[in-house]
């Protein structure tokens, strides 16, 4: 059997789960040092080292995108199975092609699903409201649903300085009633934009 994930956090999770060890889908197929770029307007033309297993399980598949998936199923002896394992819902590939989607709306391949939570409190506000966004309804806000952890914030403003004192304010001080731990550390601020006082990027 042979475990692979499409990044080295995500095979070390492996590895730290299972105690067996997983690597990057880059490393297994010996792509790692070799141009991406090329590989993508060469597809035809790769071939990689035989993969001999017979169970091939891949996690966080929703990160893999057409050419890598198409490089493994190149170096797959028949016979093999191959299991991917996903959430069509979390962090999407950056290069072309939705993968897992497009697997499971095919209807082709036998798919399970997996619907109990595990990684956070079954009261925790931030399930709730992932679920409520898949379905298009509105958050559950603080204060509502007394018989939930008060976990999530929406916090609506509509200019750029508003929403940044905003972040300031809630990671040098407001958040500490909520976790008595390091913020620098443990405190991520992710951003949709690359422009404007707002944009991703990371603080030195």
């Amino acid at each position: 059997m042979i475990l692979a994930a499409p990044t080295g956090r995500a095979a070390k999770r492996m590895t730290e789960t299972t105690d067996k060890e997983a690597s990057t889908l880059h490393r297994l197929l010996e792509i790692g040092k070799i141009d991406e770029d090329s590989l993508y307007k060469n597809t035809s033309n790769y071939e990689g080292a035989p993969i001999d297993a017979d169970v091939i399980i891949v996690d966080e598949v929703s990160m893999v995108d057409m050419f890598l998936l198409s490089y493994l199923l190149k170096c797959i002896y028949q016979g093999t199975k191959l299991v991917l394992v996903g959430d069509v819902d979390q962090l999407a590939s950056v290069g072309p092609g939705s993968v897992l989607k497009d697997l499971i709306n095919s209807g082709e391949i036998a798919t399970i699903h997996l619907d109990k939570i595990f990684r956070q409190a079954a009261k925790s506000k931030i399930i709730l409201n992932a679920h409520k966004v898949n379905n298009g309804e509105a958050f559950i806000k603080k204060g509502e649903e007394e018989d939930t952890n008060e976990d999530f914030f929406f916090i609506k403003e509509t200019s750029q300085e508003k929403m940044l004192a905003q972040v300031v304010s809630l990671c040098t001080g407001r958040l500490e009633k909520y976790g008595n731990y390091d913020f620098f550390q443990n405190i991520q601020v992710l951003s949709p934009t690359k422009k404007g006082m707002l944009r991703d990027k990371r603080v030195k």
